[in-house]
């Protein structure tokens, strides 16, 4: 799949049947850490070890690691200093028509930059 282009995710990490295991035996291109631990990361110490034990894991396999759900400034700067380097959530912008989206892609390519 690779060679078509296609990348690999684990999606809701943290949830369900998806365990750290996944990460050694399954080629994975990054993991979407599921946004409940996002949420809960500025009070809960379990949630932020969990996240930086993935964080750390995955840097190992050069796996690229996913805050999902995002809301507020201060979700953003835990995820970042716990080791996400992707985000995604309304922080950065409500969903959009697959028309607008494709309007902001092509305006805007370059990486997404924000003070915290």
């Amino acid at each position: 799949m690779r060679g078509l282009g296609f990348h690999i995710a684990l999606d809701d990490f943290g949830t369900g049947h998806c365990g750290f295991n996944y990460l050694k035996t399954l080629p994975i291109d990054s993991v979407k850490i599921d946004r409940s631990y996002i949420r809960s990361l500025a009070h809960d110490q379990v949630a932020q070890i969990f996240v930086s034990a993935l964080a750390q894991i995955a840097r190992i396999q050069d796996i690229t690691i996913v805050a999902e759900g995002v809301e507020t400034s201060e979700e953003f700067t835990f995820a970042r200093t716990a080791g996400c380097s992707r985000f995604q959530g309304y922080f950065f912008g409500k969903p959009a028509p697959r028309d607008k989206a494709s309007v902001l892609c092509a305006a805007d390519s370059k990486p997404l930059a924000l003070s915290a």
